[in-house]
């Protein structure tokens, strides 16, 4: 079968334009599966990293109360356990929660004297002020 001249020019450059377009979309698609890399292990990093403070922020709670109540560990495990020879993860949730990790939220639009701060603790920032209405510090 005999091609025309031209018609066969015109398309050898659209094969060689198609290739060299697809050579690009190729280079594309690289880069960004290797910003999706990125941004994934940046992720983990950051999520281990809050997973890393949210313990060690348990683990500061389980002390202060140990202390305030003038409790050995293994009472507190014990009061955890509630007098089972072990604890289930819900019990020790539950109490984990009970814990007093503030006094208590402000309000929007609330009038606070502030003490100190703000300090970027985690991921929260935290000052220490006195409420004006309740006259409560935190």
């Amino acid at each position: 079968m005999e091609v025309d001249a031209g018609l066969e020019h015109w398309v050898k450059r659209k094969k060689k334009s198609m290739q060299l377009s697809l050579k690009n979309r190729d280079v594309q698609l690289t880069e960004a599966r290797s910003a999706i890399r990125a941004l994934t292990d940046g992720a983990a990093l950051r999520e281990s990293a809050e997973v890393r403070a949210l313990r060690n922020k348990g683990l500061e709670c389980l002390r202060a109360h140990v202390k305030e109540a003038k409790h050995t560990s293994a009472d507190l495990l014990k009061g955890i356990a509630k007098g089972a020879d072990a604890s289930k993860v819900a019990d020790f949730v539950a109490f984990v929660v009970k814990l007093p990790l503030a006094l208590r939220w402000l309000e929007v639009g609330e009038v606070v004297e502030l003490h100190e701060g703000p300090v970027n603790e985690y991921w929260l920032d935290r000052v220490r002020c006195r409420t004006l209405q309740a006259q409560k510090r935190g």
